[in-house]
């Protein structure tokens, strides 16, 4: 989004200008040609995940309206997710009714642009019935309105919308031009690695720049553990690692405390510290999206409770098995609450009946 702060490197780091944006160098180049001629289709930028199709959307806003300030900015574009953003009738009334409330000539009061703009991410999601009924909003409000969309699939994208586009087929960054921009990144963020390492990481993205930064996030944990530059084989060991405690997580959930003491078990055997398991759950309980927000924030307490017991000095197999237990009872009440809901509004539907 225009304006956020936050901590997240992907975000932190995501570039707000077409010119900063790495990767598809010809596609951005006639993009700035439109931007500096202040004469915008509407595009659809397709291709796959992390490749910079949302950050290219919001650096065309960056640059035509960098005179305004954020709240100025909110007034002349509407974004949706199409996937997150709730039911495809709520996306369309809602976009309706800001576009028959948008007025350009009133926003010329505060820029020179003539019109406003609409992002629509993950495009591809929609039916067939949705985007017939957005090619005939495109068609409606063209006169004030720019539509950006933005989907991984170009061939779920129905030939009148495509026809009412300039299509950009977003490809792979390739890894010598992702390289500056990681070193960069890892000097600010004070991640010591060699450069072999940082080579490793990018072969295994495939040209996802957003997936290599979310890489990094656990590669700064693992560097603050480490006085040594990071090599090759720290990343080999930490996948072990990282599968590791992804398996004692998913033990948790299941309510198998016997299995998640075993990995528990294995992870001492192999030379970890209880605090490098804690460091690594925590990051992987952050990054979920199968763990609801409130259980996320009671499982970050537990690794935080585990952290001060070891500062402390607690016995490291003492602690690590309260550790496992306390994840366990909050995965089971969680399970249990969840049950309990669904049973209520199974009984509640028998009653209707």
């Amino acid at each position: 989004m225009l304006g956020m702060k936050t901590d997240k490197l992907d975000e932190k780091y995501r570039p707000k200008y077409l010119k900063d944006i790495k990767g598809n160098k010809e596609h951005i180049q006639v993009i700035q040609q439109f931007v500096d001629n202040k004469e915008m289709p509407h595009i659809l930028l397709h291709g796959q995940a992390g490749i910079g199709k949302t950050t290219t959307a919001h650096a065309i806003l960056n640059e035509l309206l960098v005179s305004l300030n954020t709240k100025q900015k909110k007034g002349f574009y509407k974004e949706y997710n199409a996937s997150t953003s709730g039911k495809i009738d709520t996306i369309r009334n809602d976009l309706v009714n800001w576009l028959d409330r948008f007025s350009p000539k009133y926003n010329l009061l505060t820029t020179d642009i003539n019109f406003g703009f609409v992002i629509l991410d993950e495009v591809d999601s929609t039916s067939d019935k949705f985007q017939h009924g957005l090619r005939r909003i495109m068609e409606d409000y063209s006169y004030k309105v720019r539509f950006i969309l933005c989907c991984n699939y170009e061939n779920k994208i129905i030939e009148p919308i495509k026809s009412r586009c300039k299509s950009f087929h977003m490809k792979p960054i390739e890894p010598e031009e992702m390289i500056p921009r990681l070193k960069e990144i890892c000097k600010i963020e004070k991640i010591n690695i060699q450069d072999e390492a940082l080579f490793y990481l990018i072969s295994e993205v495939n040209g996802d720049m957003r997936k290599i930064l979310n890489e990094l996030e656990t590669v700064k944990v693992l560097s603050q553990l480490k006085k040594e530059p990071l090599t090759i084989e720290d990343f080999k060991k930490s996948d072990g690692l990282n599968k590791l405690c992804t398996s004692l997580i998913l033990q948790c959930r299941k309510g198998d405390f016997d299995g998640a003491q075993d990995i528990l078990i294995k992870m001492y055997k192999d030379g970890w510290e209880l605090r490098d398991l804690v460091k690594i759950v925590t990051e992987l309980i952050r990054k979920s999206k199968t763990i609801n927000s409130l259980v996320k924030s009671e499982l970050c307490i537990v690794c935080m409770d585990i952290e001060q017991n070891m500062i402390f000095g607690g016995d490291p197999f003492t602690v690590g098995n309260g550790f496992v237990g306390r994840f366990v009872k909050i995965f089971k009440t969680m399970n249990w609450k969840q049950n309990r809901e669904v049973g209520k509004s199974n009984g509640t539907k028998r009653k209707e009946k």
